[in-house]
């Protein structure tokens, strides 16, 4: 008896925010409320429990800080799994992921490596997947708490809806390699890549040089064959167009189209190569008995599983580290999560340009000692 007299003095002490708190703690905690559930409008929510707006909003602030409930702006308040409290999930969404990670090509694999590195760090669970898998439950999922963001890697445009949809919830996105409404773009300075092959090659007395790129209409691409298109036009270039080749992806049989560009332009006298058309180009280089660099200074651009600086490959590289960016999308993904990160410029990572044996003077040029 003694007991029970001192609880209800104990209650009568309590605040009406302390007693929506308990109350509301207790429901979602034995299943009354489970985790997606959308609670009602708070003014509504107010009126159905007799107290003022403010009252609510002090209760529920309390829910949010335990991880209880979830606040989203514009779109409402929503329970989430008390028994983890706030997700500790991000998921890596991959264009062609394989499903499984120690099969993946070396592209992906760097990348895998770099976002698992930094979400272990932060304590966070990865689950990876295809960009397109059930890309309508993504909303649902996040509402029940199951994940904290994504990181998607250069996403088909189909999920630029979703994302977009997502990124109305205040979901924290971070896109790689594409720039999709809602998330925050990341990806190598391409341009600055350019720049920076255009400058070597430049200085060493290369004129005329040809890229070769997929043919894809992507931000990233046309931004990239703009700037080597002005850096030949700085260089006096005439038609420089004749020097970009865009070739299919996945190649087939692109060599025969690499021969035909390199008989238009005979002056070339250096190559930018995409590493996904490196097979083709070695395919022409063989055919043609042509000399690296004696014939033709050549710079890989990217690496692959057959031509990777890991396999001690003999051609100067100019790449982007995908574990780097896997790193930096994890650190923005936590920013945004935390809601520290103000800007919406796309953020872009430095290329690097590794030199190899596949590049020289062009051809019919020589150093000249002038005596003192």
């Amino acid at each position: 008896m003694t007991q029970t007299i001192e609880v209800m003095e104990v209650e009568q002490f309590k605040s009406k925010s302390d007693l929506i708190y308990e109350d509301l703690s207790n429901q979602i905690r034995s299943g009354v409320y489970p985790a997606g559930t959308k609670l009602p409008r708070e003014s509504l929510f107010a009126r159905q429990h007799g107290v003022a707006l403010l009252t609510l909003r002090s209760a529920l602030a309390r829910l949010e800080a335990e991880g209880l409930i979830a606040r989203v702006p514009r779109s409402g308040t929503f329970v989430m799994n008390p028994a983890s409290g706030k997700p500790r999930t991000i998921l890596l969404r991959i264009e062609d992921y394989c499903g499984n990670p120690m099969r993946e090509k070396y592209f992906n694999r760097n990348l895998i490596l770099g976002v698992a590195n930094s979400s272990y760090l932060c304590n966070w669970e990865l689950k990876l997947s295809n960009c397109t898998e059930d890309l309508d439950k993504l909303k649902l999922r996040y509402r029940k708490g199951e994940y904290l963001g994504i990181i998607w890697d250069r996403p088909p445009a189909d999920c630029f809806p979703v994302i977009e949809e997502l990124g109305k919830l205040q979901v924290p996105q971070v896109c790689i390699n594409r720039q999709a409404a809602g998330s925050l773009p990341l990806s190598c300075d391409y341009c600055e890549a350019i720049r920076l092959a255009m400058r070597f090659l430049r200085d060493i007395g290369h004129r005329e040089i040809m890229l070769i790129d997929i043919d894809r209409n992507s931000p990233v691409f046309v931004d990239r064959r703009k700037e080597f298109l002005d850096q030949l036009r700085f260089s006096g270039v005439e038609r420089p167009e004749e020097c970009l080749l865009r070739l299919e992806y996945p190649p087939r049989d692109c060599w025969l189209a690499i021969a035909e560009r390199f008989r238009r332009r005979p002056g070339i006298t250096a190559a930018i190569v995409s590493h996904t058309h490196m097979d083709d180009f070695l395919r022409y280089v063989e055919e043609a008995r042509i000399g690296i660099p004696g014939d033709l200074s050549v710079i890989q651009w990217g690496e692959s599983d057959h031509h990777n600086l890991k396999n001690d490959m003999k051609f100067s590289t100019l790449t982007e580290s995908r574990f780097a960016i896997g790193e930096r999308a994890v650190e923005l993904l936590k920013q945004l999560a935390e809601d520290s990160f103000r800007s919406c410029e796309p953020q872009l990572l430095t290329p690097q340009l590794v030199m190899r044996s596949s590049c020289a003077l062009p051809r019919n040029m020589k150093f000249v000692t002038v005596a003192s």
